[in-house]
């Protein structure tokens, strides 16, 4: 079975670690710098970062994108969402396909 992490603030990973997904708790957004290395070092198929967490870390995911493994995943934290997972993907699919690509009637 491939490895998945999750990483974030202690009510939105709560549940995950019930269906033996391995946690990271982070304080604040900003410790998931120091928290990187070890999270990597790990060798996860798939690392699930909080909204507010995977923005802070987007420096250190940008740098993984040349990878197959670990995809890198945005999920809502328990606050709701940011956007960023949202942002991030349209930002990819632009610059693979050269233009924003957008439901009717949506707006980034």
């Amino acid at each position: 079975m491939s490895k998945i992490a999750v990483v974030g603030d202690l009510p939105s990973i709560l549940g995950f670690k019930s269906l033996g997904i391995d946690t990271y708790q982070v304080a604040t957004p900003g410790e998931v710098v120091e928290l990187w290395p070890t999270v990597l070092d790990s060798n996860y198929a798939v690392i699930m970062l909080t909204e507010p967490v995977f923005e802070a870390a987007l420096d250190l995911v940008k740098k993984l994108e040349a990878r197959v493994t670990p995809a890198v995943l945005a999920i809502p934290s328990t606050a709701g969402t940011t956007g960023a997972g949202k942002r991030y993907i349209r930002d990819l699919t632009e610059r693979a396909v050269g233009a924003v690509i957008e439901r009717k009637g949506e707006k980034g």
